[in-house]
C-alpha cells in the first residue's frame, strides 16, 4: 500500500530535518572551540605577566574638586570600548542610549561623588 506524503508529513520530515542539521552542525564546530579555548587556556597560565612597580590609585582617590564623567553614558562607552562583533554593537546601541538618556541625572549627580 502506497500512503499519501500530505503537507503534514512534508513538515515534519522538514522540521527533523533542520533539527538533525543543527544538531551536526553544533557537534562540528564545538570540537575546534573547545580545542583553541584549551590552547588559549594552556597559553595564558604558561605566560607570566609582571606587576608594574608604580601603585596604582582607585578612581576612588580623586581629589573633592574634580568631576568624574565615567558614569554619564557609561553603558553607551562600554559598548562601544568592547571587543564584541562590530556588527552587533548597533543593536546593543539600540539598547543603551535609551537607558544612558533615563539614568543621565542619576550618572550626573553620581559624578559628584
Amino acid at each position: 500500500m502506497l500512503r499519501h506524503f500530505t503537507l503534514d508529513h512534508f513538515a515534519t520530515a522538514l522540521l527533523v530535518l533542520a533539527l538533525v542539521s543543527a544538531l551536526v552542525s553544533a557537534l562540528a564546530f564545538a570540537a575546534p572551540l573547545e580545542a583553541s579555548a584549551e590552547t588559549r587556556m594552556s597559553a595564558t597560565y604558561e605566560t607570566t605577566i609582571e606587576a608594574p612597580a608604580v601603585e596604582v590609585g582607585s578612581p576612588l582617590d580623586m581629589r573633592d574638586d574634580e568631576y568624574n564623567s565615567d558614569y554619564i553614558f557609561g553603558m553607551t562607552r562600554g559598548v562601544a570600548d568592547s571587543t564584541m562583533i562590530p556588527a552587533v554593537k548597533p543593536l546593543f546601541f539600540l539598547v543603551t542610549i535609551p537607558l544612558d538618556i533615563v539614568f543621565l541625572p542619576f550618572a550626573a549627580i553620581g559624578g559628584l561623588f
